[in-house]
């Protein structure tokens, strides 16, 4: 699943409208434009990691949303120009790109296993290279080593309890990536997401939180169908 961002959104087409310095440094000057494929949000660290096509390559670059010095939640149109269409034409043009990129990647082989992430301090690890590694795994169906990646994700401080559905919605969008090629991966995926999912709502400390929490997992269950038809 891909987040939203006050009027950013996957495949929507965007043009800086004033200059900032992304978390990892680079500056992206008034003008640049790009095609926005995934949003994944970090909860406990509020940081935003926007998955871009750029004249033709694909990219990414994460955004701090507690840096007062650029964009914030709620201040994007501040910052960004998006196309603007009508919800119908997005929709087709969502369609559209979909099929172009489930066409092409259900002709195309598994994606290579990178090697593994060597060890370190938990709060030092990136995430990112370990999902590449967990999801390339699963489409190779080396589950028991796709697990073991997942349980060191489990570890990272930013997916520890309320951070749980960070990693659900990145799980659920490389089943996603994944599902055009592989089925039998991306219900795996997705069943690990659902595990996820329901330990955050496991968590709840009130009925009314219960409630808030099932809403989400709702949400997650209407996804899961979309891409993968009824549970069996």
């Amino acid at each position: 699943m891909s987040a939203t961002i006050d009027h950013l959104w996957a495949w929507r087409q965007v043009t800086v409208r004033r200059a900032f310095s992304d978390f990892e440094g680079r500056r992206h000057e008034p003008g640049e434009s790009w095609l926005i494929t995934r949003i994944d949000f970090d909860y406990p660290k509020n940081h935003a990691t926007f998955h871009i096509e750029q004249g033709g390559k694909a990219g990414r670059f994460t955004l701090d949303l507690d840096d007062k010095c650029g964009p914030q939640n709620g201040e994007m149109r501040e910052w960004f120009d998006a196309e603007d269409e009508s919800p119908e034409l997005r929709e087709a043009r969502l369609t559209r790109l979909r099929q172009t990129k489930e066409a092409a990647a259900s002709k195309a082989p598994p994606k290579p296993v990178p090697a593994p992430v060597p060890e370190a301090a938990v709060e030092r690890v990136d995430p990112i290279p370990i999902l590449e590694r967990l999801s390339a795994l699963a489409g190779h169906e080396r589950y028991e080593e796709a697990e073991a990646e997942l349980q060191r994700l489990f570890k990272l401080p930013q997916y520890d309890g309320e951070g749980l559905p960070g990693l659900a919605e990145a799980l659920e969008g490389l089943a996603a990536e994944v599902c055009p090629r592989h089925r039998r991966a991306a219900v795996w995926l997705y069943d690990r997401a659902f595990d996820c999912w329901h330990g955050w709502g496991s968590m709840a400390t009130s009925g009314g939180d219960g409630t808030a929490r099932m809403y989400h997992i709702k949400q997650a269950y209407e996804r899961r169908e979309k891409l993968l038809g009824p549970q069996r």
